[in-house]
């Protein structure tokens, strides 16, 4: 269902915090690599010994440390920190998976440090159950290490199932530098989405289509894997070209990413290997990242759209005007000054940097420019439909309303608007 953790969290972790507890109460010389050996061992055997007991007494000859007594409260608080930061990864794989902690049937724990009295505390603080306890922690690895094995061999053991999953999501670099996920992270392998993409300008031939990979909001966070052109897009009215783009990631983790125009057929593919250099740590370290930064990159993102909005009302508007020229009773002086200082504005705003912007702000821009140039546009519509139904049959009429209606719900199917490139 979905897979998640810190590799570079363990009970080592632990032992070190111990180690330089123990160390602060000496003045021995930390640099020295046989104090630090021998309070690392002292410190592993007084973190197994508080499992069973209160106090454990603590000697560290060549620090001049005799008798210490350390308490299993004071240990829990130096390593408290460190046992947090396992829930998180624990909260972020029930969400992937998609199931509440009640749901599950039972947790199981694997470690040898799973035995300190704080980590199963916090195990059952999170999961709302206490972790199972019938299974030694230090063999629970090799126990599933063999099924594995025994499954990879060829042998059938029923309810036991082996899946691959997606490290990191996989998605595409649309307008404004924002990503679309195409294939979520820890979707099983193998898998093929799809998903239908537009032009976003009337004279756009041809979509470079960038494949990144990442759990970031925009491109420029995200690892690039891949990047290359369909060109042949017939140059259609914005958002009028259809363009279809496939992942398919096969049990190799191979992904091939196809983008077809569906009204030539043209089409262009790409392969890539999505994990290739990439450690479990680092695929770890990038999907915190994306957690620590989640605010930032959703304010990002929602800024971003809001400019690439704008920018695509700029266009549909300037484009209005241009079209009607003079035409009696379509446009009058005072009602193009006003579009025209609403479209100064808009141009004002999108050459501005992006930094220090607002979304509300640039929205409120546009929402300007949409009601100033309300009227002439919904007179324009009027006119064309007109002249459009002029001389016609009832009948022809009615096929061209339906004809418009169909056209109007494939808009409304999902779209993104790609980088045009010209």
């Amino acid at each position: 269902l979905a897979t998640g953790g810190d590799s570079a969290l363990g009970g080592d972790d632990f032992d070190r915090a111990l180690a330089d507890h123990l160390l602060a109460q000496t003045q021995a010389d930390r640099g020295d690599a046989r104090v630090r050996a021998e309070a690392l061992h002292a410190a592993r055997t007084a973190k197994e010994a508080l499992s069973q007991r209160e106090t454990v007494r603590v000697e560290l000859p060549r620090a001049d440390l005799r008798g210490f007594v350390l308490e299993r409260g004071a240990a829990e608080t130096i390593m408290e920190p460190i046992a947090r930061r396992t829930v998180a990864p624990c909260r972020r794989a029930l969400t992937d998976a998609g199931v509440r902690a009640d749901e599950l049937d039972g947790v199981v724990l694997v470690g040898g440090s799973t035995r300190v009295p704080l980590v199963r505390r916090l195990v059952a603080q999170t999961f709302k159950r206490e972790p199972l306890a019938d299974l030694d922690p230090d063999l629970v690895v090799a126990y599933g290490a063999a099924i594995q094995a025994d499954v990879l061999s060829g042998s059938e053991r029923p309810g036991v199932t082996l899946l691959d999953v997606v490290p990191l999501s996989l998605g595409l670099e649309t307008m404004g530098g924002i990503v679309e996920k195409i294939i979520p992270r820890n979707a099983t392998i193998p898998i093929a989405a799809r998903q239908v993409f537009t032009n976003y300008s009337e004279q756009q031939s041809g979509m470079v289509v960038h494949v990144v990979q990442g759990e970031r909001e925009l491109a420029g966070d995200c690892k690039s894997l891949a990047r290359f052109e369909l060109k042949g897009i017939p140059r259609l009215p914005p958002s009028m070209a259809r363009i279809e783009i496939t992942f398919q990631l096969d049990a190799d983790a191979l992904l091939t990413v196809t983008a077809r125009e569906l009204m030539t057929g043209v089409k262009q593919s790409v392969e890539v290997k999505p994990t290739y250099g990439l450690s479990e740590a680092e695929v770890d370290a990038l999907v915190i990242e994306s957690l620590d930064f989640a605010d930032a990159d959703f304010e990002a993102r929602n800024l971003a759209e809001a400019r690439v909005e704008l920018g695509r009302v700029v266009l549909a508007v300037r484009s209005a005007v241009l079209d009607v020229g003079d035409v009696p009773g379509l446009l009058a002086s005072d009602e193009r000054a006003a579009i025209e200082a609403a479209l100064a504005e808009a141009d004002q705003t999108m050459a501005t940097s992006s930094s220090g912007q607002s979304a509300k702000a640039v929205t409120a821009v546009r929402e300007r420019l949409e009601g100033t140039s309300e009227p002439f546009a919904r007179r324009r519509m009027e006119r064309a439909l007109q002249a459009g139904m002029e001389g016609k049959s009832l009948a022809e009429i009615e096929q061209t309303l339906a004809d418009e209606d169909a056209l109007d719900r494939r808009r409304g199917s999902h779209e993104a608007e790609q980088t045009p490139t010209e």
